[in-house]
């Protein structure tokens, strides 16, 4: 028998339903354990990648920025949570492992030349 006022249950039988493709029925239970428990970080985690299953991406995306709100500490994590927060074009296990990543900033500035060559000026 299921304690409906556990978050911890709530969430085990949300994540089960998920894996054996039980999706809809996943969602309604990891929806409980957010309710039941609104700074359960895993719970967010799951139920963010359920709504991403089911195309449900504005309610995903409510959910990967609660989780990385509440547990910054999971860099792994971190780096999936935020290429959620990306324009829609893929989904976010098929962006790059760390999309947020900053290139070294060159010295100088480049100006195209003549014939479409860039030359560098420091």
């Amino acid at each position: 028998m299921l304690d409906q006022e556990s978050a911890l249950a709530h969430f085990n039988l949300g994540s089960v339903l998920d894996e054996t493709g039980h999706v809809d029925a996943a969602r309604q239970h990891l929806r409980q354990a957010v309710r039941l428990n609104p700074i359960y970080p895993d719970a967010h985690y799951n139920l963010a990648f359920v709504c991403e299953k089911l195309k449900a991406y504005a309610e995903a995306k409510q959910h990967w920025q609660a989780y990385v709100r509440l547990d910054p500490r999971v860099p792994g994590r971190v780096t999936r949570a935020n290429a959620a927060l990306l324009p829609r074009r893929q989904s976010p296990l098929e962006q790059p492992e760390n999309p947020f990543r900053l290139q070294p900033a060159k010295q100088g500035r480049v100006s195209a030349g003549k014939g479409g060559s860039a030359k560098r000026f420091v």
